[in-house]
């Protein structure tokens, strides 16, 4: 079977787990952890890093660093893994659902017709027309890996003149250049957020990072992360069990040094995969950006005017090869319903027919191939119109 994106550890970082596996330094205390952080800080040329045990934790600090009461509201996209959402969930602020564009990320023009056209200033607060609740931030994701255009979206948060929080949910693009800049995925917003769950480009099975340069974030995310611990058994505030362990730092530690080596490898798999597609109409690349990168997963979308996500799934799988649906817009979900949506009703049509390809590293030119080769089959013998 051909993978989505499995896991891959180099035999060196398993030399270094077993080290530390016999040190009995396996939780939060660990000199690897101040280690990583230092790390991710110098890759991201960011003042501030957070380590925690997962994305998750790192977006749910995010949130709780800014909030100020909850008659709050945060503009996101329509279009994520649930964890995205969630987080705001966890700190009762309200979601603002935005339309995505065709690479799937946030879509910026609606983006900005919003704030022009649904929000008000005063007092350098923005506020949204329709509650009369705050906007604390825009909440965008590099969804797969791709990149969005952050210089159009500070653009946009500067035209409005009030003060609103820009956070990046760069969970799936570790190491991605923002298109068109030689600056890496994590840098330029206000927080960032990372993610080493174990089919992320670099994995310790779980781990998360939150990124800053500002000092008052920084000291409030870490210090809730350690359990708003002091010293010895004295805690001043309800805390949380967000820290990474020293056993998964270490694993980042030694991964890290393969990074540049496995964003090559990423690049190389999806110009393959272009040239595989060129000639066929009916296969879309979505996330072919010759000017950034995209370091997680690789989608494409059949031309069709039927729904065949489920049976070219179901073939792919009868050829041994692993691929899955993209994500159901939150627009979609039940418990979603009643939070406020802003020219979303194209979106589950962007989304339809859309799915996620083997990706990983160590993908070879042969299996590229297989894949490539069965899509176009499956195209030509399913779809007439």
């Amino acid at each position: 079977m051909i993978k989505l994106h499995p896991p891959k550890l180099s035999n060196k970082t398993i030399k270094n787990v077993n080290k530390v596996l016999r040190s009995n330094w396996l939780s939060t205390s660990g000199k690897n952890i101040s280690r990583l952080e230092v790390k991710l800080s110098k890759i991201h040329n960011v003042k501030y890093c957070c380590a925690t045990i997962n994305g998750t934790s790192a977006l749910d600090l995010a949130i709780k660093s800014i909030k100020t009461d909850d008659n709050e509201e945060i503009i996101t996209t329509g279009l994520s893994w649930i964890s995205t959402v969630n987080a705001l969930l966890y700190n009762n602020i309200s979601p603002i659902f935005l339309n995505v564009s065709k690479d799937l990320n946030l879509n910026l023009d609606d983006l900005e017709k919003f704030i022009q056209n649904e929000t008000y200033v005063k007092n350098k607060t923005l506020f949204n027309k329709k509650t009369n609740k705050k906007i604390i931030a825009v909440l965008f994701v590099n969804l797969y890996g791709k990149t969005l255009d952050i210089h159009r979206i500070k653009k946009i948060i500067k035209a409005s003149k009030a003060k609103v929080y820009l956070i990046e949910d760069a969970a799936e693009s570790l190491g991605a250049k923002y298109s068109g800049t030689k600056k890496t995925a994590g840098s330029l917003a206000d927080i960032s957020c990372l993610s080493f769950n174990a089919n992320k480009i670099i994995t310790s099975s779980c781990g998360g990072a939150l990124l800053t340069n500002d000092t008052k974030i920084y000291k409030f995310s870490s210090h809730k992360a350690n359990q708003c611990k002091k010293k010895n058994f004295y805690n001043d505030g309800v805390g949380y069990n967000y820290k990474i362990t020293n056993l998964n730092a270490t694993i980042l530690l030694s991964e890290l040094q393969y990074l540049n080596k496995k964003i090559k490898k990423k690049k190389n798999i999806i110009e393959k995969y272009s040239t595989f597609f060129k000639k066929n109409e009916k296969v879309k690349l979505l996330n072919y950006d010759k000017d950034g990168t995209n370091n997680w997963l690789i989608n494409v979308k059949i031309v069709s005017k039927k729904k065949i996500t489920k049976k070219i799934i179901s073939y792919l799988e009868k050829n041994n090869i692993e691929a899955r649906p993209i994500f159901i817009p939150f627009t979609e979900l039940k418990y979603l319903k009643k939070y406020q949506k802003y020219r979303t009703k194209n979106l589950k049509n962007i989304v339809e027919n859309c799915i996620s390809l083997p990706s990983g590293t160590e993908l070879k030119t042969k299996e590229i191939k297989k894949v490539s080769n069965s899509i176009i089959n499956f195209v030509n013998e399913k779809i007439k119109n």
